[in-house]
């Protein structure tokens, strides 16, 4: 696996992931506890607040919208 890159979206680094593991027999827990590794630990506490995502997908979107810049006005 691989670590996320500086400026790269939450979408385009599961997508290297799900590349990286290809056809290999590699669990959805697997996927997205490697995508939880990567997120700063600020935006990983709130991901993982309320209802936790079961899929990667789901992480992907929760993970978004809260790094949304367009939000996070002062």
């Amino acid at each position: 696996m691989r670590p996320m890159m500086p400026g790269e979206t939450y979408a385009n680094f599961a997508a290297d992931l799900r590349v990286v593991v290809g056809r290999n027999n590699v669990s959805k827990q697997v996927l997205l506890t490697q995508f939880y590794r990567c997120l700063d630990k600020t935006t990983r506490k709130l991901v993982r607040q309320e209802l936790m995502p079961k899929t990667l997908e789901e992480a992907v979107n929760k993970g978004t919208e809260i790094d949304d810049p367009i939000d996070n006005v002062v």
